[in-house]
């Protein structure tokens, strides 16, 4: 390949043979779903993207960088830490009421072949090289204000084993070493490279909280333990986490001054912490008297009788449906202290099956697990539509 100039520059890039093949390798990144109209800037190509019903999603990079991204990529290109698909069920379990999805931690899906992608380095020389893309974003390879290490990439996508250069892509010289097999490019990287690009930033939650490591886990009251008229206990449980534990009342005081506890808020009243519900009526929540009386189950609906106290204090209830076209993907679910959550077909199944979901059973029938409702209907629940695409 001749020396690039600025004179020659789209001669090079046009000849296939001035292409180096390379692959993706795994690395992490983070993915978020903000409100739609959501506006993030991508600091080293210098593009800004607006979230819209199409590119719903935004990608926290290897060094912050954000991009938007729709469904489509996001499910082809990465899966969870432990390997699992990302699906519009999965997303779906994730949203807030609001629709947003907070920070998702999430990998690259391991090529399925040795040659994915062809790269085309930039010599620094080149500066505020404008790349238009397939999809109509135009990106600036090494621009001006930044690092580039020594000099961006240029990548494409492979079309029966040529570079396809209807399809090209600008990546960060600082960012490529750590996100592309680099053995056909010796030399173009440094120790400095590899130390900017060692650890991924943790973004700040989209939610208010500092970061998504410190994010603390917020419960819900859902059962007391009585001794007479006295609580002095209570069960508490993570809808987002499904953890659940019994805490003293002294415990609990302490997590509600931490606004930890969803359903609850604490008064001051002759030097005594009252504890009130926040949305609920605590008088109705399922109750075991510290001698073993079993009382008020009624409270999470018509549900089975053949269970303990602390059963219905885990239990769940259908009270709606999520829907794709006309097949159930998915349930939201209310549980004992009022939280709702969105969980899919399956989980729901597994719930069931272990009777913690209090207005249905499961059914086998022909081979199929069926869900049934017990003293509800559950087609005529209330019906969401996903809208992830």
């Amino acid at each position: 390949m001749a020396a690039i100039t600025s004179q020659n520059i789209m001669q090079e890039i046009q000849n296939p043979n001035n292409w180096k093949r390379t692959r993706k390798k795994q690395y992490e990144v983070y993915v978020c779903r903000p409100e739609l109209g959501t506006t993030e800037t991508n600091k080293l190509e210098a593009v800004t993207y607006t979230t819209d019903k199409n590119k719903q999603f935004i990608i926290s990079g290897t060094i912050g960088e954000r991009w938007a991204i729709d469904f489509g990529k996001l499910a082809k290109t990465y899966c969870t830490l432990d390997g699992k698909p990302i699906t519009a069920e999965y997303l779906q379990e994730k949203m807030g009421a609001d629709g947003t999805i907070d920070w998702l931690h999430l990998k690259t899906i391991p090529a399925a072949d040795a040659v994915s992608n062809w790269a085309f380095h930039l010599p620094l020389g080149i500066k505020n090289f404008p790349v238009q893309t397939s999809w109509g974003d135009t990106l600036l390879a090494n621009r001006t204000g930044i690092g580039h290490g020594k000099g961006d990439f240029l990548v494409c996508a492979d079309m029966n084993g040529m570079p396809n250069l209807n399809d090209v892509w600008v990546v960060n010289g600082e960012v490529f070493p750590t996100t592309y097999d680099m053995r056909a490019f010796p030399g173009l990287i440094d120790a400095n490279t590899k130390l900017k690009t060692a650890e991924i930033p943790v973004p700040k939650s989209i939610r208010g909280a500092k970061t998504l490591n410190s994010k603390r886990t917020m419960y819900q009251i859902v059962g007391r333990y009585m001794n007479g008229k006295e609580a002095v206990a209570y069960q508490l449980q993570s809808i987002d986490s499904d953890k659940s534990a019994q805490f003293t009342r002294e415990q609990v005081c302490y997590l509600v001054g931490r606004d930890q506890v969803t359903n609850c808020e604490a008064q001051l009243y002759n030097g005594k912490v009252l504890l009130r519900g926040k949305g609920i009526n605590f008088d109705n929540l399922p109750t075991k008297q510290i001698d073993g009386e079993f009382k008020n189950t009624e409270a999470l609906g018509k549900i089975r009788k053949d269970i303990t106290a602390e059963q219905a204090m885990t239990q769940f209830m259908l009270i709606g449906t999520m829907k794709q076209g006309n097949n159930t993907i998915g349930y939201i679910v209310k549980n004992a202290g009022n939280a709702t959550k969105r969980l899919s077909r399956a989980k729901v199944l597994e719930l069931a099956e272990q009777g913690r979901i209090g207005n249905a059973r499961v059914q086998r029938w022909n081979g199929q697990l069926l869900l049934r409702g017990v003293n509800c209907n559950i087609d005529e629940l209330p019906s969401e539509q996903v809208t992830i695409k």
